[in-house]
Order: C-alpha cells, then structure tokens, then sequence
C-alpha cells in the first residue's frame, strides 16, 4: 500500500508543480521604469519631435509662399505699368 500512496503522492505534488508553472506564466509583470522611460522616450522620439518639426517647416513655407506671392503681384504691376509706358512711346 505504501507503494501506491508513494505514486499518488507524487502524481499530485507534480500536478501541484505543472498548476503552479502555468499560473504563473500567465500573470502579468509590474512594470519597471526602465521600461517606461524607454516607451515614454520613444513615443516622443517617433511622435512628438516629427509633429514639431513638420509644423514649423509648414509654417515657414507658408511665410515663403506669402513673400513670393506679394513679390509675383509687385513684379506684375510694375510690368504692366512698364508696358503701359512703353506703348505710349511706340
């Protein structure tokens, strides 16, 4: 008899051991804050700096669209004011 109780013993003490192993493999790990400020660093290296950046250069094509077109304009009147003169002459 003490035999068999030997084998049942030991089939659930390694039952108890598979239970434990699978229990856990599931648990979720606290997070240490090196991870985090490893996910909090890369969030503003691939999100924060690119937005920052795209809208300043946004902003300064703007301002130098703005310039050229009042230049466009400027030339033009004064081309035309040019042409103008210029046909009174011929």
């Amino acid at each position: 008899m003490s035999s068999s109780e030997e084998v049942i013993e030991k089939i659930q003490s390694a039952v108890v051991d598979i239970v434990n192993d699978t229990i856990d493999g599931t648990l979720k790990p606290k997070a240490k804050p090196e991870g985090m400020m490893v996910a909090y660093g890369s969030l503003v290296l691939m999100a924060l700096i690119p937005i920052f950046y795209g809208s300043f250069k946004s902003i300064s094509y703007h301002k130098e669209q703005f310039v050229r077109n009042i230049l466009f304009k400027n030339i033009n009147v004064l081309t035309m004011e040019f042409l103008s003169t210029q046909q009174g002459i011929w």
